[in-house]
């Protein structure tokens, strides 16, 4: 059964391939992001990064293309703002996009002062993926993981145990959200003061770099001896299919990501655009707070966002002096790696390397988490927070609550909200949890790491311009959907549907886990009780974003058609986790059988 799990999460990898090579060849640039950068270039040189630009088109807003070609338009200018045109709004300069030529000239002076200018070559296809960036921004993202991972080290100890390129894989997971997590809290506290420039950065992420690995020289530790890797005879199998299924996977994210620089629509539309914002420096980084983003559209202004990944791209473009589409691409290809990296390698460590083979397996086979790793989102580096929030506070619980782990735990925890509002239920469960569990004295220094993000989360949400559209504006709209049955059960169809969604049906990863079940078993149940604590956060998690449904104010089939799947990706991960620890590693029955044969009387022969 192992073997068959294992061939067959391959399997569906290869198939996504295919999935993405189609997707790339009929939908190549597929919401216009990477044409609108280069076809407003002209006018844009010619703007100051702080101008406000005004936004018309002949395009009915009933029309299909209407949000699309204006987020296009939005991110191509960004860092400078994009208006809508209006009786109150007449910026000097506009831009727009259009079905057919018209008289630019006349069309400006009907909207008084506002200048419009003809950037001939609107309508001719031009290449999708301008050769100034192909170049990859390195400095900015080696120096930010060396300081995540002299931090991962140094928090985390002799914590880590198993085989050593398993220790190897499982610290530059952790150091993949540490040092970015830490880089760009630190960022925008530089924005918002003015600093956030380029040189001021470099020495920043130098000095960063220096002082975790003076703390990382000064508390090191030996690395554990790594006890002998068990018995598990197919061990080879399970190896060879887990490098073959990342190297498709890999493979699937260039494709689609050579066709599509500027990721999925939100990406362009919210992560990315809001990062230009902060590039843009003191002048500029307001407007990724601000609720005129998006053209007032529905789902496209989102200015209550917290800003992780967002000031973490910034970072790496005022670094290389350039908005270079490597860097949103190479964040969102390093944070899935992450997650699944430390997915298999904390199973390796707590369980066995078996287990963590298979995890891995089963996540590659998972299309709620392939579909994403590419697009540029925010999804996956949420669900790297949450996974490790439960690795590193399971491992503290294991281990005698040392204050380390629970300083990296709480590292962890306080990130989750610093990256999507979805963070905030779990953050709180989390750490209503660990109190109930650990007492006062552990707890503080779980508090003492959250900090970090928690401070910058508040912050933010201090200094935001706009609100949530979703939310209701009153407790009266809020009891009147709560009281509609019809909306309980629509939200859970929705939930249902993008579960049963997550894989193809003959290599489903719910199938799969539960014929691992049966087969393997579970632990007793002395253990699995002693974990059921760990389950308190991810159920929270899954509660709010249920209860966002049934009170969200947008129509609620466009909200969930637009959001479930995603939401469910965050914390499938971390299901996967809990689901295998559950299960008795295959290695306990070869053991076993040894043993048996070990202990067995020899005969004794006969005398003659």
């Amino acid at each position: 059964m192992c073997i068959a799990v294992g061939v067959l999460s391959v399997f569906t990898v290869f198939n996504s391939i295919q999935d993405a090579k189609d997707w790339a060849e009929q939908y190549p640039d597929a919401y216009g992001a990477a044409r609108a950068d280069v076809r407003f270039a002209p006018l844009l040189a010619r703007m100051a990064t702080n101008a406000h630009l005004g936004y018309f088109t002949d395009l009915p807003p009933d029309n299909q293309a209407y949000s699309a070609a204006f987020l296009a338009a939005q991110y191509a200018a960004a860092p400078r703002q994009l208006l809508m045109i209006s009786p109150q709004t007449q910026p000097e300069w506009a831009v727009g996009n259009f079905t057919k030529l018209i008289d630019f000239a006349s069309a400006g002076a009907v909207r008084r002062r506002t200048r419009l200018r003809n950037l001939h070559g609107f309508r001719k296809r031009r290449d999708l993926i301008p050769s100034e960036i192909n170049e990859m921004i390195w400095v900015a993202l080696i120096l930010t993981m060396g300081i995540g991972w002299f931090l991962s080290n140094a928090l985390l100890g002799g914590a880590w145990s198993g085989p050593r390129w398993m220790m190897i894989l499982g610290e530059a997971s952790l150091a993949a959200l540490f040092g970015p997590g830490l880089t760009s809290v630190v960022f925008f506290f530089m924005t918002v003061a003015g600093v956030g420039t380029a040189p001021a950065v470099d020495v920043m992420l130098i000095a960063l770099t220096t002082l975790s690995a003076a703390i990382w020289w000064r508390v090191r530790e030996p690395s554990p001896h790594s006890p002998p890797v068990r018995r598990f005879p197919w061990m080879w199998v399970l190896v060879g299919a887990s490098i073959a299924g990342v190297l498709m996977l890999v493979l699937d994210f260039q494709l689609f990501s050579q066709a599509n620089p500027a990721g999925e629509w939100d990406a362009s539309g919210i992560w990315n655009l809001r990062a230009r914002y902060l590039a843009g420096g003191p002048e500029t980084w307001r407007y990724a707070l601000s609720g005129e983003v998006g053209g007032h559209m529905a789902g496209a202004s989102h200015p209550n966002y917290p800003l992780f990944l967002s000031s973490f791209v910034a970072l790496q473009w005022v670094a290389a002096g350039k908005f270079d589409s490597a860097a949103p691409a190479a964040a969102s290809l390093l944070f899935s790696m992450g997650v699944w990296v430390l997915l298999g390698a904390s199973l390796a460590r707590t369980a066995s390397l078996a287990l963590g083979l298979l995890a891995w397996l089963v996540l590659l086979g998972s299309g709620v988490f392939t579909s994403q790793v590419p697009v540029q989102y925010a999804d996956l580096l949420l669900g790297l927070a949450f996974l490790a929030s439960l690795v590193l506070l399971d491992w503290a619980d294991r281990s005698g609550l040392p204050a380390r782990l629970l300083f990296a735990a709480g590292l962890a925890v306080g990130f989750a909200p610093w990256i999507k509002n979805e963070g905030w239920p779990f953050a709180i469960a989390a750490l209503g949890i660990a109190a109930w569990r650990f007492g006062g004295r552990p707890i503080i220094w779980i508090v003492l790491g959250a900090m970090p993000g928690l401070v910058a989360t508040i912050l933010l949400k201090i200094v935001t311009q706009g609100r949530e559209g979703t939310i209701p504006t009153t407790i009266g709209e809020a009891l009147a959907k709560i009281s509609d049955a019809s909306r309980w059960w629509q939200a859970l169809a929705g939930f249902a549907k993008a579960i049963l969604g997550a894989g193809p049906l003959w290599a489903h990863p719910l199938i799969s886990v539960a014929a691992l079940a049966i087969v393997l078993r579970l632990v007793p149940a002395a253990e699995r009780r002693a974990r059921v604590w760990l389950w308190a956060p991810i159920a929270a998690t899954l509660a709010a974003e249920y209860g966002l449904y049934v009170v969200t104010t947008a129509d609620l089939n466009w909200h969930i058609s637009t959001s479930v799947t995603r939401l469910v990706a965050q914390v499938w991960p971390s299901l996967l986790w809990l689901a295998f620890l559950m299960l008795r590693p295959p290695e306990d029955y070869f053991v076993a059988q040894a043993a048996v044969v070990t202990s067995s009387p020899k005969r004794k022969r006969p005398r003659e």
